[in-house]
Formats: C-alpha cells, structure tokens, sequence
C-alpha cells in the first residue's frame, strides 16, 4: 500500500485532523485533560531523549531484513521437524 505523491499530504491531514479532535477535547468542562495531555506529552518527550533514542535503530533494511527472514525459516523448519517427530510418535504408539 503506497499513496505515492500523496502521502505527505494525508500525513499533514492526519495530523491536523488529530490536532482538532485533541483541541475539541480540551474544551470546557474538560480543561484538566489538557494538564495531562500536556504532561504526557512532556514525559514522552523526556523517556524518548534519555533512553529511547540511543535503543531505538529504525525499521531494518537489507542485511537485516535477509538475517531475520533466515532466522524465521530456520524457526519455522525446525517446528516442522517437532511436528513430524510427534506425529510419528503418535502412529507409532500402541
């Protein structure tokens, strides 16, 4: 799925979309949820930049993704091969 020359722009309607429905939330009688959306925002902000940012290695991309899809066909082979030895040792059971 691919918008193409259109995905940035869907991106600034999401955005401002969310923006309106946050700022509609925040309205009268429920200012308060604005202290803890703003405080929530600000604690996201501080766990990002303490820990997250250094961890955090964006999607994989080539050797990565090859490493792990080899990963999973080994996983997945080796399931099979428990599946087969049950299934054999059930047939072979009296």
């Amino acid at each position: 799925f691919n918008l193409g020359i259109l995905s940035r722009p869907m991106a600034v309607l999401a955005i401002a979309g969310g923006l309106i429905l946050a700022w509609v939330g925040f309205q009268p009688p429920n200012e308060k949820v604005l202290y803890v959306g703003v405080a929530l925002a600000v604690v996201m902000v501080v766990i990002w930049f303490a820990f997250e940012r250094r961890r955090f290695e964006g999607p994989p991309t080539g050797e990565k993704i090859l490493a792990r899809q080899a990963e999973i066909a080994a996983i997945e082979e080796r399931l099979r091969d428990q599946e087969a030895a049950a299934t054999a040792q059930r047939a072979t059971a009296p």
